[in-house]
């Protein structure tokens, strides 16, 4: 049962734990990547930042990753990077050869195992089901 000198009714006004959604002024996450990411390099203050921006030779955040993923799917020559790009861009070589990019499709393959790999899997089972008998039998 409740204490009645504890129950207070709730007072009329502004009350810190009742404030309703986000502060003014506050941004979502979203709207703050994309300022980020298209701030020019005169207005980010992070060094470390910057001196990224410099090495890539770029105006904001956006092109340095640009050139970041060129460079490496050039040196690394990682296809899945290329093709990345190559979707964004929709500039492919040979549109008939269509990849998993493409479509958004993926195609599963399900292998039914062999006769071997089936007769392992009962001995182990058949191993487990013993070991379970001995540890009953032990009780």
């Amino acid at each position: 049962m409740a204490n009645n000198q504890n129950l207070i009714p709730f007072s009329k006004g502004p009350d810190p734990r009742r404030q309703n959604g986000r502060k003014p002024g506050s941004k979502n996450l979203t709207t703050l990547i994309k300022d980020m990411l298209d701030a020019n390099i005169d207005d980010i203050s992070n060094p470390q930042i910057r001196k990224l921006l410099q090495e890539y030779n770029s105006k904001n955040i956006k092109e340095a990753i640009v050139s970041a993923l060129i460079i490496k799917s050039i040196k690394k020559s990682d296809p899945r990077i290329a093709e990345l790009l190559f979707k964004y861009t929709e500039y492919t070589e040979n549109p008939a050869n269509k990849s998993v990019l493409d479509d958004g499709k993926i195609e599963i393959t399900i292998v039914e195992p062999t006769l071997k790999q089936r007769e392992q899997k009962a001995l182990l089972e058949a191993e487990r089901k013993e070991k379970e008998q001995e540890k009953l039998n032990r009780i």
